[in-house]
């Protein structure tokens, strides 16, 4: 279809503005083009548009799909999470309420605050020791005689820590101090009664404390196995330890002399007053024949004499 050709004048210096545009538009800006497929200056006749070749140019792309993109997005995400944590509260995503994914984490334990404990560290408290303080001028060994009624001049029943103190002048310090402790028939005294002892070396001498507090002198035993020094104290017919059995027969010929099987000490000899049947002194031996060795001598029990 022939088209009209324009009345305008040409342009003297023309400005090609058709130099990127693709041939087959070519016809379209051309006026000198005699083959024009539509004339300008009338829209209604429109060439055949089938002999163009279709040349696909992409839209532009539009804000609104941009963000339906976005929103759809949005949407699979929180699809995504909701399907992993469970349904949540709804809240609004430009414009459109949808439902957001809280997940909700336990509250971490409070950490317990560190336990201070103060501990007080008293002082120790010291008992002062038990000590026995001579008293008075030595007293000669060969004085203090064991008999069946006391010591030397101290006779059972007197003051406990005055025979102590005295003896402390005459042997030297006391090697061991014990009491007052409950009795349990140790040194011959009665169960259950508050004793106290001395020891100054291998002589222990025994002391029963009263209802009234007072302690007094009951008894006294010499033995070779105690720890410490000999005395060299002696009965006072002068048997001492370490005598031999057949010596303590001679010396108490007058008196009778008995051998017995104790359950604790062995074979013990017992010293009897044929008048009237009271045992004086007591003690182990290492046998009843007469190289037998005297161990001990011991003053009687204290529990149950008056």
């Amino acid at each position: 279809m022939a088209g009209v050709r324009g009345s305008r004048r040409p342009d003297p210096n023309p400005i090609d503005t058709s130099s990127g545009i693709p041939a087959i538009y070519q016809q379209l800006l051309d006026p000198d083009d005699d083959e024009l497929l539509w004339n300008p200056e009338d829209p209604a006749e429109v060439t055949d548009m089938g002999s163009i070749p279709r040349q696909y140019t992409p839209p532009p792309i539009s804000l609104n799909a941009v963000l339906a993109a976005l929103v759809v997005a949005a949407v699979a995400v929180l699809g995504i999470t909701r399907a992993l944590t469970g349904p949540a509260e709804p809240v609004d995503v430009l414009g459109q309420s949808m439902e957001s994914t809280t997940t909700t984490t336990a509250p971490a334990a409070p950490t317990p605050a560190p336990t201070t404990v103060t501990t007080t560290t008293l002082p120790p408290t010291t008992i002062p020791a038990r000590t026995i303080v001579p008293i008075g001028d030595p007293i000669p060994v060969s004085d203090l005689g064991m008999g069946a009624f006391g010591l030397g001049e101290f006779d059972f029943d007197v003051d406990f820590d005055l025979v102590a103190a005295r003896l402390a002048a005459s042997l030297g310090p006391p090697t061991d101090l014990v009491g007052p402790i409950e009795s349990s028939g140790q040194y011959g005294t009665c169960a259950g009664s508050t004793i106290h002892t001395v020891q100054f070396g291998q002589l222990v001498i025994v002391g029963v404390e009263g209802s009234d507090g007072v302690r007094a002198f009951r008894s006294y035993r010499t033995d070779l196995s105690f720890a410490g020094e000999p005395t060299g104290l002696s009965t006072i017919s002068g048997v001492k330890l370490g005598d031999t059995v057949a010596s303590l027969k001679t010396t108490y010929a007058s008196l009778r002399v008995q051998f017995v099987q104790d359950p604790e000490d062995g074979v013990i000899f017992q010293l009897w007053r044929p008048s009237d049947g009271q045992l004086l002194l007591w003690g182990p031996v290492t046998s009843n024949e007469a190289e037998g060795v005297v161990t001990g001598i011991y003053s009687p029990d204290s529990c149950g004499r008056g």
